[in-house]
């Protein structure tokens, strides 16, 4: 079994984490906006390394007792090792520690694999955000965990 490690994303794992963004996504953060969200003191970034190279990660914003998921990725030669799960569970874990009273996210709404994920971890579909995404353009689900009433 290859070891794994789950980190507090630093400034020096920046580049690779956009390298990430531009292999799977299609509108990618850049190199800047992740460096200003991960100094962000309302942000939380994790990411997974696997031999000193990142290979994973996600991050969350926090406000008002209110957790937002921004970003998740794993590397496609690590997918189906629970690096995913290890990353939303330490995110989650955040939430819970800072008494937030949720955590959202938003998903494209064809992206059914992500959705099935999401929801064994206990999110559930809260409503639409019409056209969220573009190229292509799609409707995003919003899910959201509910971890204090």
């Amino acid at each position: 079994m290859q070891k794994i490690d789950i980190v507090t994303m630093e400034i020096k794992d920046v580049p690779e984490a956009a390298a990430l963004e531009k292999l799977y996504f299609t509108s990618p953060w850049s190199e800047k906006a992740l460096m200003e969200t991960i100094n962000n003191p309302l942000s939380y970034f994790l990411c997974a390394k696997h031999e000193d190279k990142l290979i994973g990660y996600a991050g969350m914003y926090s406000a008002n007792s209110e957790g937002y998921m921004c970003n998740i990725v794993v590397d496609k030669s690590f997918r189906g090792k629970k690096i995913g799960t290890s990353l939303l569970i330490g995110l989650l874990n955040y939430s819970k520690n800072m008494q937030l009273k949720f955590l959202s996210l938003e998903v494209r709404k064809s992206n059914k694999i992500a959705i099935n994920f999401y929801k064994k971890l206990g999110f559930e579909i809260q409503g639409i955000r019409k056209n969220f995404y573009s190229l292509p353009q799609e409707d995003a689900l919003i899910m959201t965990i509910y971890l204090y009433s």
